[in-house]
C-alpha cells in the first residue's frame, strides 16, 4: 500500500482505512474468540464468560459487515465501546489476572493514530479510572474472581486466548505503524521532490528577477529588503548601499507636485497595505551620484513566507519626460505663433473685408457701366434703325409732298388743265400716290412697334418669319445692293418668345452678316425643324471673311470685339447670347475663311 499525506481529505481517508482494518482484525479476533468459546462449551460446559465474549465479538462482526455505512468517528466510538465493555467484563470476572489488560495498552495507541493526542490521553485516563475502580471493588470484596488462578492457568484454553489477544493486538499495532511508516516515507519523497521543484522555481524566479530590464525592489514598510541587478545599475549603487535604506532616501525632498517625498511615499505604501491591489504612478528618484531622474513606478502587494512585501518595478522615463516637456514647450510656442497669426489674420480679414466692400462697390459700378454699355449697344441698334427708317420714310414722304404740290397746283392754276376731266384724273392719280406713301409709312411704323416690346418679359407665340421680314424691311437701306436669300420651311414658324427681343436678335445677326460681307457676297436666311420636331432651327449665313479659330471661343464674351476702336464695344453677340438663353434656346457659331453661320435653336410654341 502507498499512502501520501497531501491534503486533509487524504489523512481522513487513511484514518478511515486504519479504523476499517482494526475492525477487520478485531473481527478475526472475535471469530477466534467465538470458536474457542464454542470449544470451551463442548469441553467444560456453558460458561458466562464465553457467552459474554462471544456476544461482544458477534457485535464486532456485525459492525465489520456494516462499516461502510458509518463515518469514521462513529465507527471508532462503537468499536471502543464494544472492546471497553469486553475489557471491563473480563476484569470484573478475572480480576487482576485478566488478559484483556493487554488490549488496554493498545487501544489508546490506536486512538492516537486516529484522533488528536489529547483525546487519546483522555481515553487512556478513562480506561485507567475504570480499571482502578474495578480493582478497588475486587480489593474490598465487592467483586469475587469467577475462576481459580491455579486451575485457570493450567487450562490450554486460557493460554490460547492470551496468545490470540497478544497476536491480534500486535498485528493491529504493527498494521497501523506500517501504514503510517509508508505514508511518512512516501510523503518524505514527495516533500523532497516538491522542495526540488520549489528550488528550481526559485532559481527561475531569481533569473527572471535579476535579468529583468526594469529595476525591481522588494520593500517592507518603507525599507528596501532586496533588489535586482538593474536596480543597482539604475541607482548607481551597490547592494550594501541600498539594502536597509528607506525608499524615500532615494528621492528628492519634494516631488514635482510639491508634496514631501517621505509623506507621499508613506501614503502610497499605506494604501497598498490597506487593500489596494496595485498602483502605478510617476516618481522622481535620486541616484547615488545626486543625479535626478524621472521614473514610472508600478507597485503591488506580494506575500512571501507569510510576510507581506511590496514589489516595486521602476523604469527610467527621463528621456520620455524630456520629450514630453519639449512637446509642451513646442505646443506653447505653436500657441503663441497661432495667436500671433490669428491677430494677423484678423487684421488681414478686416483689410479683406474693406477690400471686399470696395470690390462690391467696383462690381456694382461695373454692372452699372455694363448696363450703360448695353444701353449704348441698344442705341447703336437704334442708330441702325434710324438710318434705315429715315431712308424708308423719306421716299414715301417725297411722294406725298409731290402729290400735295400737284394738288395745290390744280387748285391754284386750273386754267393749265384743258378740261375738268383732266383735273379730276390728275387729282385722282395724285391722291393714290399720297395714299400709297401713307401706307408705306404706316407699315414702317408698325414694324417699329415690334422693337418697343423689348422690356416685355412675357413669352408668347411669335412668327419667326414675320420677325425676319420686319428686320429686313428696316435694314433695306443698309442692305442696298446685298444679295439676301430666304429659304423658309413654311409660311410661318411659331416659337415661344419675346417679340421685341427676337427683333433685336435678328437685327444684330443680319447687321453683323452685312458688315462682314462685301457687295459680291450673299446672306442666306433659312429655317427648319429640329430632328425631334420640338424646336425651330434658324440659320443666318454669310459668305464673308469669317472668324479666326483663336477668336471664335470668345465671340460671346462681353466687350470682346475685333473691330477698330470706335466701331463697336463688343456687346452685340453677348446680348444675343443672353436673349437666346432667356428663351431656353441654343446658339452655335460655325466659321471658316469662306464665311460664318449662326444657328439658333428655339422651342416651338405648343
Amino acid at each position: 500500500m502507498s499512502v501520501i499525506f497531501r491534503t486533509g481529505d487524504d489523512i481522513s481517508r487513511i484514518q478511515n482505512k486504519i479504523i476499517d482494518q482494526i475492525i477487520v482484525i478485531t473481527s478475526l479476533l472475535g471469530g477466534v474468540v467465538i470458536a474457542l468459546s464454542l470449544l470451551g462449551v463442548i469441553l467444560f460446559g456453558p460458561r458466562t464468560t464465553s457467552l459474554v465474549h462471544a456476544s461482544v465479538f458477534a457485535l464486532v462482526l456485525v459492525l465489520n459487515f456494516s462499516k461502510n455505512r458509518f463515518p469514521p468517528v462513529p465507527k471508532l466510538i462503537l468499536l471502543l465501546v464494544l472492546l471497553q465493555s469486553d475489557i471491563l467484563y473480563s476484569v470484573y470476572h478475572d480480576g487482576y489476572i485478566s488478559s484483556a489488560k493487554i488490549v488496554m495498552t493498545i487501544l489508546p495507541v490506536f486512538v492516537s493514530f486516529i484522533c488528536k493526542v489529547r483525546k487519546a490521553i483522555v481515553f487512556l485516563i478513562f480506561m485507567l479510572a475504570a480499571h482502578l475502580i474495578m480493582g478497588y471493588f475486587h480489593i474490598v470484596g465487592v467483586f469475587q474472581p469467577g475462576l481459580n488462578l491455579t486451575a485457570y492457568s493450567s487450562e490450554p484454553f486460557a493460554w490460547i486466548m492470551d496468545c490470540a489477544i497478544i497476536a491480534f493486538s500486535s498485528l493491529g499495532l504493527m498494521y497501523v505503524a506500517k501504514t503510517y511508516n509508508e505514508a511518512i516515507l512516501e510523503n518524505s519523497l514527495l516533500i523532497k521532490a516538491q522542495n526540488e521543484e520549489i528550488i528550481n522555481r526559485e532559481k527561475k524566479y531569481e533569473i527572471l528577477f535579476q535579468s529583468s530590464n526594469d529595476a525591481i525592489l522588494l520593500i517592507q514598510g518603507l525599507e528596501i529588503v532586496d533588489c535586482n541587478e538593474k536596480t543597482l545599475d539604475l541607482f548607481k549603487s551597490t547592494r550594501e548601499e541600498l539594502i536597509g535604506r528607506k525608499i524615500s532616501d532615494l528621492s528628492p525632498e519634494k516631488q514635482p507636485d510639491g508634496q514631501v517625498s517621505t509623506e507621499k511615499a508613506e501614503k502610497i505604501v499605506e494604501s497598498i497595505y490597506n487593500g489596494l491591489e496595485s498602483k502605478a504612478f510617476d516618481w522622481v528618484h535620486v541616484k547615488s551620484n545626486e543625479e535626478v531622474f524621472y521614473a514610472s513606478v508600478s507597485i503591488k502587494l506580494v506575500k512571501l513566507h507569510n510576510n507581506r512585501y511590496i514589489q516595486s518595478v521602476v523604469r527610467d522615463i527621463t528621456r520620455e519626460k524630456e520629450i514630453e516637456m519639449e512637446l509642451i514647450a513646442y505646443q506653447d510656442q505653436l500657441k503663441h505663433i497661432l495667436d500671433d497669426r490669428t491677430e494677423e489674420l484678423e487684421e488681414t480679414n478686416q483689410q479683406l473685408s474693406q477690400t471686399n466692400e470696395e470690390l462690391k462697390q467696383t462690381l456694382e459700378q461695373l454692372k452699372q457701366t455694363q448696363a450703360h454699355l448695353i444701353e449704348s449697344e441698344k442705341m447703336a441698334s437704334v442708330g441702325i434703325l434710324t438710318a434705315g427708317i429715315s431712308h424708308e420714310i423719306n421716299n414715301p414722304l417725297n411722294c406725298i409732298l409731290g402729290g400735295l404740290y400737284k394738288l395745290k397746283d390744280t387748285v391754284a392754276n386750273p386754267q393749265d388743265y384743258v378740261e375738268d376731266e383732266d383735273i379730276d384724273e390728275v387729282r385722282g392719280e395724285t391722291i393714290e400716290i399720297i395714299d400709297d406713301g401713307v401706307t408705306r409709312i404706316r407699315d414702317i411704323v408698325k414694324s417699329l412697334n415690334h422693337f418697343n416690346r423689348v422690356n416685355d418679359e412675357l413669352l408668347q407665340p411669335c412668327n419667326v418669319h414675320a420677325v425676319i421680314e420686319n428686320c429686313l424691311r428696316i435694314l433695306k437701306y443698309e442692305l442696298h445692293g446685298q444679295v439676301v436669300s430666304k429659304d423658309f420651311n413654311s409660311d410661318e414658324l411659331m416659337i415661344l418668345g419675346n417679340d421685341g427681343k427676337l427683333h433685336q436678335v435678328f437685327l444684330n445677326l443680319i447687321h453683323n452678316a452685312d458688315q462682314s460681307t462685301d457687295q459680291s457676297g450673299e446672306i442666306t436666311l433659312s429655317t427648319r425643324l429640329s430632328d425631334d420636331g420640338k424646336r425651330g432651327v434658324i440659320s443666318v449665313k454669310d459668305t464673308g471673311s469669317g472668324i479666326t479659330a483663336e477668336d471664335l471661343p470668345h465671340v460671346f464674351d462681353p466687350f470682346f470685339t475685333t473691330k477698330p476702336p470706335g466701331e463697336g464695344v463688343g456687346l452685340g453677340l453677348f446680348i444675343v447670347y443672353q436673349i437666346i438663353k432667356e428663351h431656353h434656346g441654343e446658339i452655335t457659331i460655325r466659321s471658316n475663311e469662306n464665311g460664318t453661320e449662326v444657328l439658333l435653336e428655339l422651342p416651338l410654341a405648343v
